[in-house]
């Protein structure tokens, strides 16, 4: 055998060992870690692969991360200084935004429903410079904030296992009403599970869900049930809540519609037929 073929087949049986010994450290730091809180970092509780991957990892990030087309740009509208874990956002009819904001930490789903964490920003851009400079919880004590949208005068929240209705009627900034406008879809704190609203040409409100298990009263007295992901729509008062698509596909998360009232939204992966 050659030298080189010695030191080829040197190199491979290092990286071999190497790599048993990392899948090796990557099990038993898993089956210790299950005894240890679920709020470490996710490097913490998978073992030194994935903190190995995670640190090497040296592409650019933040804003110089986001690429655009030519013409266009990206800028910071509002920084760490008003809000922390930003997920969804949606503007009213003053230009204030609202946003959904996670608590930053990876509990059960019983521990987050216990002791709902999350919360929702409103920003405001008090100068008019186009970066927003002063805000304040607009409410809080809230399961998951999976989606908004404001809606003549209210905000409207996805908020599984509930669909919520916030306003704000003394006009401060904060909402002083709460009200659960339809409930019955189980709350997942991995995120698959109930999205949304989004208004449709039609003037419904449309939510979307994932491949759970649903139970939902509807205000007509009927009980609506059963497995499967799901596109949702009601009147704003949630009367008249059916499913227009079901079955195929989980974790729907955004939808729009174009000019022309055809549905365009994501998911994770689609099969058909499947729980439809």
């Amino acid at each position: 055998m050659s030298r080189k073929s010695v030191a080829i087949v040197a190199l491979a049986g290092s990286l071999a060992l190497l790599a048993g010994a990392a899948i090796f450290y990557s099990r038993s730091s898993d089956r210790s870690s299950r005894a240890k809180s679920k709020t470490l970092p996710y490097y913490q509780r998978t073992g030194f692969l994935s903190k190995f991957l995670q640190e090497s990892n040296t592409a650019p990030r933040g804003v110089e991360s986001i690429q655009v087309p030519d013409g266009f740009e990206v800028e910071v509208a509002a920084g760490p200084d008003l809000v922390n874990y930003p997920m969804f956002i949606a503007y009213d009819d003053r230009g204030r935004l609202f946003v959904c904001e996670s608590a930053g930490r990876n509990i059960s789903d019983e521990d987050m429903q216990a002791k709902p964490e999350m919360r929702i920003r409103l920003l405001e851009d008090s100068n008019g410079d186009g970066v927003f400079d002063r805000g304040k919880i607009f409410a809080d004590k809230i399961s998951m904030t999976m989606g908004a949208l404001w809606y003549r005068g209210s905000l409207y929240v996805g908020a599984p296992p509930d669909f919520l209705r916030f306003d704000d009627t003394n006009l401060d900034g904060v909402a002083d009403h709460r009200e659960v406008i339809m409930t019955g879809w189980p709350l997942h704190s991995n995120g698959t599970t109930l999205h949304g609203p989004f208004l449709g040409p039609d003037g419904l409100m449309y939510l979307t869900y994932n491949l759970g298990h649903y139970q939902i009263d509807t205000r007509e007295g009927r009980r609506m049930e059963g497995p499967g992901g799901r596109v949702w729509r009601m009147r704003p008062d949630g009367s008249g809540l059916e499913w227009i698509v079901g079955g195929g596909y989980d974790n729907g998360i955004e939808m729009v519609f174009n000019a022309a009232g055809e549905m365009f939204g994501t998911m994770t992966y689609y099969r058909n037929p499947k729980l439809g």
